[in-house]
């Protein structure tokens, strides 16, 4: 009985530990982005582009338009989001996402 007296505090603060850093993504760094047009395909206008290690993917911002910046063609900007396959797009082949955070890199 004592021994669970004395060890169940530490366990307790261990648990605490993993919960706040285990398998979390740090949001307060965002992910380097590019605005693209594709104008040229159908019903799609500025999109983020993401290179990723192993793969390219087209975002389209559902909430550009509520921070103060105006896309253009190669803008750079430093980005963070959340994936939102619920959301209606116009361009077919993007993903829906919700910025959450964007600056001009």
């Amino acid at each position: 009985m004592n021994r669970i007296k004395i060890l169940f505090p530490g366990l307790l603060i261990v648990s605490l530990i993993c919960l706040n850093s285990c398998d979390k993504n740090d949001e307060s760094q965002g992910a380097d982005m590019t605005f693209q047009i594709f104008e040229g395909l159908e019903s799609c206008g500025f999109l983020l582009g993401l290179e990723l290690q192993d793969e390219w993917r087209l975002l389209e911002p559902i909430n550009v338009k509520d921070f103060d910046i105006d896309p253009a063609n190669g803008l750079e900007v430093i980005v963070t989001f959340e994936d939102r396959p619920d959301a209606a797009i116009t361009c077919e082949g993007a993903e829906p996402v919700e910025l959450l955070t964007i600056e001009v890199k």
